[in-house]
């Protein structure tokens, strides 16, 4: 992990990683299947968190953003139009993951990786995530509330564990490879 939010850029290794990881969540969109009302990507999410943990906060928001607005134009499954605000909450997820991680890092004595603040960071990712992703759905096409909520709320459970065992396992094994470091 780098120490500064914009560290990424200031190395070529760094930036092809995150450009990479953009690209990851992007072809992801392709194995987009649904569960009831819930849309499952089964890695988008967990590589955009990842981006935000080991690039940091900003890297992630950009990962967020590019794989929610490219991924849309290259593959639309629902019909419905492009949504900024469903891309604001993708780069929520990104940002906010970043954000924890980096807040649990500098904070912390021991430098290496350990379960706990990889699951809390991608806990609050996902669901700041989530609820941005919701009011999303709701202010733009002028959905029931309730409706809406109680019809995304019965998967997320599912989705939350999904994501954060897939990211913890990457990220362990990162940290055991030293793949992050430049």
């Amino acid at each position: 992990m780098k120490n500064s939010w914009f560290g990424f850029l200031t190395h070529l290794r760094s930036l092809i990683t995150v450009s990479i990881l953009a690209a990851l969540a992007i072809a992801s969109k392709f194995a987009t299947f649904f569960i009831g009302a819930t849309k499952f990507d089964p890695a988008g999410p967990a590589v955009i968190m990842i981006a935000g943990m080991m690039y940091g906060p900003i890297a992630g928001a950009i990962v967020g953003g590019l794989a929610d607005f490219l991924g849309f134009l290259v593959y639309n499954p629902t019909g419905f139009a492009w949504n900024p605000v469903v891309t604001i909450g993708n780069i929520c997820l990104g940002f906010f993951a970043g954000f924890f991680y980096w807040i649990f890092k500098y904070f912390s004595k021991p430098k290496q990786i350990t379960a706990l603040p990889v699951i809390i960071s991608a806990f609050a990712g996902r669901l700041i995530g989530f609820f941005v992703i919701t009011w999303g759905l709701i202010a733009t096409y002028k959905m029931d509330f309730y409706g809406t909520l109680m019809a995304r709320i019965p998967s997320e459970p599912f989705l939350m564990v999904w994501y954060i065992v897939v990211t913890l396992a990457i990220m362990l094994w990162v940290e055991k490879n030293k793949w992050s470091e430049a």
